[in-house]
């Protein structure tokens, strides 16, 4: 009889813990969640801020990103290369000083 009750308690024991890191478990996802979502809210909020106040330079790093291909780079990658001047993006790349990187004189 003693037995049985001290493995009932054991049992009752073991249940709340389980529940309990259950819950914990629960309220910590609900912590991470809520954190991410503020932290988008966050970056995002900022990135309008950033955009609207500095819309000529944001506006320029999007030109200036996609004009830098691979294998057109302007640095000695290409001596074959004909003209060092390259336009691309709508905006001049600077002419190399050095003629060895292009092979011509």
């Amino acid at each position: 009889m003693i037995i049985g009750i001290v493995i009932g308690i054991i049992i009752i024991i073991i249940i709340i813990i389980i529940i309990i890191i259950i819950i914990i478990i629960i309220i910590i996802i609900i912590i991470i969640t809520s954190s991410i979502i503020m932290m988008m809210i966050i970056i995002n909020h900022y990135i309008t801020i950033t955009m609207n106040h500095e819309s000529s330079s944001s506006s320029f790093v999007k030109l200036s990103l996609p004009s830098v291909r691979p294998g057109r780079r302007w640095r000695g990658s290409n001596p074959l290369q004909k003209s060092p001047c390259r336009f691309q993006g709508g905006f001049a790349i600077h002419c190399a000083t050095d003629a060895s990187d292009y092979g011509t004189t």
